[in-house]
């Protein structure tokens, strides 16, 4: 991708949106916000929301008719990025405070991290990530994660990275359809978060 790709970051009213443009900004891209879903085709890459409850922003996504946008766009085989929240709306379903029907993009569920002794929930701070399949980021690179639930991945393939926090757990997700997915926030981890952009 080269810095006269058009980026679009979905905007409908949920998520840190600013602090992802920015990012974007920073190494050297410009993001538009658009919440037009027949807009949202003419981009080469696709941004999705990165905090909030997965059942109201799944909500909203259907509602403002985003949801078949952004399943129409990625089967045009163009890139997806998503981060923490927005990664988890691309899967099959999620059981954060109920069951919830995901995008079906990737075919992995959320669910909640278990309570355990030393181990606070939501889960927030650094965290190593280590490298499954892919040498996209340096091994054992700290990155700053917010949240209470995960994505359980039914596929070795679907797991770029994983991290640690009393289980392991996937860290980050890709398809063959140019999806990419990021649990923890690069926008928040400094350096190292700008590598992984």
């Amino acid at each position: 991708m080269n810095t006269k790709s058009q980026i679009g970051k979905v905007n409908y009213g949920i998520g840190n949106i600013q602090s992802v443009k920015n990012a974007v900004n920073v190494i050297g891209y410009e993001a538009t916000l658009d919440s037009v879903p027949q807009k949202l085709q003419s981009y080469d890459l696709l941004i999705l929301p990165n905090v909030g409850a997965f059942k109201s922003a799944k909500n909203r996504l259907n509602e403002a008719k985003i949801d078949k946008a952004i399943v129409d766009f990625s089967q045009k085989r163009k890139p997806i990025g998503e981060i923490c929240l927005g990664m988890q709306l691309l899967l099959s379903r999620s059981f954060e405070f109920g069951e919830h029907a995901g995008l079906g993009l990737i075919k992995d569920e959320v669910l909640p991290i278990e309570t355990k002794p030393n181990f606070k929930i939501p889960r927030m701070g650094w965290n190593d990530v280590k490298s499954c399949n892919d040498d996209f980021i340096e091994n054992e690179s700290d990155y700053y994660f917010v949240h209470s639930f995960y994505c359980k991945s039914f596929s070795s393939k679907d797991v770029l990275f994983k991290s640690n926090y009393g289980f392991d757990y996937c860290a980050a997700v890709s398809s063959e359809n140019k999806i990419f997915g990021l649990q923890f926030h690069p926008e928040k981890s400094q350096k190292a978060g700008f590598k992984s952009n």
